[in-house]
């Protein structure tokens, strides 16, 4: 075997060990992002319904009933928000995988009807969330850890 065509074999193995590194770099790259978007949703889903149950307990415990939770909010949730048909809180995604569409998170429906003051806009990041019964509405106020 010559000396060029060892190196044109070199070459040509190089160039399909590289195109599929450049494939699987690719896959790897979209997988993460995807289970980003995961992780986000869990985590944005689980302080919805720390703020519903903090809610619900507030609202049976009784009048001057104070109640403290400590949520965590991910980057690429926007919360929150409350939609009194569906007596939930909600939060929207926002990534990149979701093709320019926000995917809206909804906590489970609260169980009491006592009337709220909702006093958060949780920005990313820990708050510790303080719910109060004051005999007409459960006041929920937002601050951060």
């Amino acid at each position: 075997m010559s000396r060029g065509q060892f190196s044109i074999d070199f070459f040509l193995v190089l160039s399909i060990v590289v195109a599929f590194s450049v494939l699987l770099y690719n896959v790897a790259l979209g997988e993460i992002g995807k289970t980003k978007l995961l992780d986000s949703a869990v985590l944005g889903k689980h302080a919805l319904d720390e703020l519903a149950s903090g809610v619900d307990t507030a609202a049976f415990s009784g009048n001057q009933s104070r109640l403290r939770k400590e949520l965590f909010v991910p980057e690429d949730v926007n919360c929150l928000y409350f939609n009194s048909t569906e007596n939930a809180f909600y939060c929207f995604v926002t990534s990149s995988f979701l093709e320019g569409r926000p995917n809206r998170l909804v906590s489970r429906s609260l169980l009491s009807s006592t009337p709220l003051d909702v006093q958060c806009g949780l920005a990313p990041g820990w708050h510790a969330a303080s719910f109060f019964n004051n005999g007409s509405h459960v006041v929920v106020s937002c601050s951060g850890v």
